[in-house]
């Protein structure tokens, strides 16, 4: 504080800078209206605020450190191979994402809709945020207090657990979004073991048919992908490692990994590589 005031040695007060700055500053004083045991008291009260805002500030930085934060993978990755949440560029656009690093080989698996993927550009991870908990209970909430909400209604709640086909509530194919929409031409991906999977390009979902999205009703062009995945693969004939039979395992192989799935038409024994 800039005092105005200073004692000499025989106790007497004199004034610094001159009475007139002296008789301004009382004046201003005055012009409170408080008297001294309250503004000691101002005073008092002002460093207790300075010392609650340092404490609240030592607890919000503690709070913090407790909260998930995204983490450059440049500055370092997951130290095991547990689940996290990512920002990666998949598809031409940016998403957050589940996925799981292996951190020996610096290599992501992202779990994009379509199964994992390790083609996709990890940016950031945050470790996932710890589930609910029920009220003094130690139990995780469990699936029956899961509220799903219906696709095309949302202030439906829907009682089947998303499993759509059939519902009463489900639109005509015509009704939906893009049901009325000229038809396009599906976009398709490739899935971990090289399989082609299909995507609507309107809406994004798996459309679950290459004629027409399931979800937004949007249609499909006809093309080269689609007719050879309509076309039934060719059928397969191996000796059963169970029984021994001669070609009595039949089956086929999957167009994108080639693996092979049958059933021994002489035991019954399943085989699925």
């Amino acid at each position: 504080m800039d005092k105005l005031t200073w004692y000499a040695e025989n106790g007497q007060v004199y004034c610094r800078r001159g009475y007139e700055v002296a008789l301004a500053r009382l004046a201003s004083y005055e012009a409170t209206g408080l008297s001294p045991d309250e503004v000691t008291k101002m005073g008092m009260m002002f460093e207790d605020s300075k010392r609650y805002s340092g404490r609240l500030e030592l607890k919000l930085d503690a709070l913090s450190e407790k909260i998930p934060q995204w983490i450059p993978v440049t500055e370092r990755l997951p130290r095991d191979r547990g689940n996290v949440l990512v920002v990666a560029f998949w598809h031409e656009r940016w998403g957050v994402y589940m996925g799981w690093c292996a951190p020996e080989r610096a290599e992501w698996s992202v779990h994009v809709g379509l199964g994992d993927r390790s083609d996709v550009a990890v940016t950031h991870w945050m470790p996932l945020p710890e589930p609910p908990v029920k009220e003094g209970n130690e139990k995780m909430i469990d699936f029956g207090d899961c509220t799903w909400y219906c696709h095309w209604d949302k202030g439906l709640i829907c009682k089947r657990q998303f499993q759509c086909d059939g519902c009463k509530h489900q639109p005509a194919d015509e009704d939906k979004e893009n049901g009325k929409a000229d038809p396009v031409h599906i976009r398709w991906s490739e899935d971990y073991d090289g399989s082609k999977v299909p995507e609507c390009p309107s809406c994004g979902q798996m459309p679950y048919s290459v004629e027409r999205c399931f979800f937004c009703g949007q249609k499909f062009l006809p093309d080269a992908v689609a007719e050879e995945l309509g076309t039934p693969p060719e059928e397969v004939h191996m000796d059963c490692f169970n029984c021994g039979g001669k070609g009595t395992l039949v089956g086929t192989r999957d167009r994108g990994n080639g693996h092979f799935h049958g059933r021994c038409t002489s035991c019954g024994c399943v085989m699925m590589e």
